[in-house]
C-alpha cells in the first residue's frame, strides 16, 4: 500500500466525525468549559498558596472537590442515562456561573472554599460522565474511538493558551477579575449548549426504576473481568497522581524551586499539554493488547520522580509526561468501556467507576498533606511508585491477559 493510500484511509474515518451535525459544536462548547475549569485550579493553588500562605485550605478545598466529583459521578451516571448528556452539560455549566460568580465572597472563609470545591466538583464529575457518554450517542462503533480522541484533543489542545491566559491573569488582574472571567467562560459554554438542538441524544430506554439501574450497574462491574482491571487501575491513579498534582506539585514548586508567579502559571498547564498530546495518540497508536496499559502506567510512575525536583524545568517536563499517559489512558478506557457496557446503563457504570476512583483521592490529598507537613515527600513518591506496581501485579492476578480481554482490545482499538 502506497503512502498517500495508507494516509486516505487513516483521514477518512477523521473526516467523517469532523463533518458530523452535531459532534464538532458539542466539542467547541465543551472547550470553553475546559478552559475555565483548568484555570481554576492555576488561580486558587497561587492565591491559597502565596496570599494565605495555608497549604490546609488548598488541601481542604481539593478534598471537598473531590467528594464532590465522586457524589456527581455517581449520580450523574442516572442523570445522563435518563436525561441525556446534552441536558446535563448545559445546567452543569449554567450552575459553575453563578458558583464562579460568588467564588471570590466564598474563598473568605473555610466553609466558603469547602462549598466552593464541592459544588465545583459535583457538576464536575457530572459533566465528566456526559462527556464520556456523548460519542456513543453520537457515533458507530467504527468511529467511536476517533470521536473519543477527537473530543478529548480539541478540548485539550486548548491548553496551550492557558499558561497564557492564567500567567496574564495571574500578573494582571485582582482576584475578582479573575473570576469573572471564569464565570463568562461557564456563561459562553451554557449558552453554546443552548444552541444545539437535543435530537437523538435521550435515552430510548430510559424509564428504569432507581432500584433496577443501580443492580444493573453493579452488575455490569461484578461480571466483567475488564471492568475489574479497569476500576484496579483507576485506584492506583486515584491514590498516586491526586495529591501529587493538587498538593504536592504547587508546594514543590512554591518552595523547592523558588517560582515566581510568571514561573508557576507557565509550569502548572503543562500537564493540560500532555493530556492533549495523550489524546491526539489514542486515535493513532494501537494497543497490541491490554498490556499497553500496563507499560503506560510504569511510564507514567516516572513522571513522579520528575515533578519532585528543585527545577521547574523538570517539574515541567514531569507534568507532561504525566499528563501524556493519563490522557491515552483516559481516551482508550472511554472507548473500551463504551462498546463494553450496554448504552443505557453505560453513564451508571461509567459512574461507578469514577465514583471508585473518587472516593479514594482523598487519601491521596491528606497523604501528600501529612509527608509535607513531616518533611517526607520523597518517601510518598516512593510509596506512591510501590502502589503502581502492585496495582499492575494484581490486574494481572484477575486475569489481565486473558483471551476475552485481548479480543475487546483487537476488535474496538484502531484497525490497522
Amino acid at each position: 500500500m502506497s503512502l498517500q493510500a495508507k494516509f486516505l484511509e487513516v483521514s477518512h474515518p477523521w473526516k467523517q466525525v469532523l463533518h458530523h451535525p452535531h459532534l464538532p459544536k458539542f466539542a467547541m462548547a465543551r472547550s470553553t468549559s475546559r478552559i475555565a475549569t483548568n484555570l481554576i485550579p492555576i488561580i486558587i493553588s497561587w492565591q491559597i498558596l502565596h496570599e494565605l500562605h495555608a497549604t490546609l485550605w488548598l488541601t481542604l478545598y481539593f478534598t471537598w472537590f473531590t467528594v464532590g466529583l465522586a457524589v456527581g459521578s455517581f449520580g450523574g451516571g442516572l442523570y445522563v442515562d435518563t436525561s441525556g448528556p446534552r441536558k446535563v452539560l448545559l445546567v452543569s455549566d449554567a450552575v459553575r456561573t453563578l458558583i464562579c460568580a460568588l467564588a471570590v465572597l466564598l474563598l473568605n472563609s473555610k466553609f466558603g472554599i469547602c462549598t466552593l470545591g464541592m459544588v465545583l466538583g459535583i457538576t464536575g464529575g457530572i459533566s465528566a460522565v456526559a462527556s464520556g457518554v456523548l460519542p456513543r450517542k453520537l457515533l458507530t462503533d467504527e468511529l467511536l474511538h476517533i470521536g473519543v480522541s477527537f473530543m478529548s484533543t480539541i478540548g485539550q489542545a486548548l491548553f496551550l493558551i492557558i499558561p497564557l491566559i492564567g500567567t496574564s491573569a495571574l500578573k494582571l488582574m485582582s482576584s475578582s477579575q479573575i473570576w469573572a472571567l471564569i464565570a463568562l467562560l461557564y456563561g459562553v459554554s451554557t449558552f453554546q449548549f443552548l444552541r444545539i438542538p437535543d435530537v437523538g441524544l435521550t435515552n430510548r430506554s430510559s424509564k428504569f426504576s432507581l432500584d433496577f439501574s443501580l443492580k444493573s450497574s453493579f452488575s455490569a462491574l461484578i461480571k466483567d473481568p475488564h471492568l475489574y482491571m479497569f476500576a484496579v487501575l483507576s485506584i492506583v491513579t486515584a491514590l498516586t497522581t491526586t495529591g501529587i498534582l493538587d498538593v504536592m506539585v504547587p508546594y514543590v514548586l512554591v518552595n523547592w524551586a523558588q517560582s515566581a508567579a510568571g514561573t508557576f502559571g507557565l509550569t502548572m498547564p503543562l500537564w493540560g499539554v500532555g493530556l492533549m498530546i495523550g489524546s491526539i495518540l489514542s486515535g493513532f497508536l494501537k494497543p497490541k493488547s491490554f498490556m499497553t496499559l500496563v507499560w503506560t502506567h510504569l511510564l507514567l510512575a516516572i513522571g513522579f520522580l520528575l515533578v519532585v525536583q528543585s527545577s521547574s524545568l523538570l517539574i515541567g517536563i514531569g507534568l507532561a509526561v504525566i499528563g501524556l499517559f493519563t490522557g491515552y489512558l483516559r481516551a482508550i478506557t472511554t472507548t473500551l468501556l463504551s462498546l463494553l457496557v450496554p448504552e443505557q446503563i453505560l453513564g451508571r457504570a461509567s459512574g461507578l467507576l469514577d465514583t471508585l476512583d473518587l472516593i479514594l483521592q482523598p487519601v491521596s490529598l491528606w497523604g501528600a498533606e501529612f509527608a509535607i507537613t513531616r518533611k517526607a515527600i520523597m518517601p510518598f513518591i516512593a510509596v506512591c511508585e510501590i502502589i503502581v506496581i502492585l496495582g499492575i501485579l494484581i490486574s494481572l492476578a484477575i486475569g489481565f491477559g486473558s483471551k476475552k480481554v485481548k479480543q475487546a482490545a483487537s476488535s474496538v482499538i484502531t484497525r490497522s
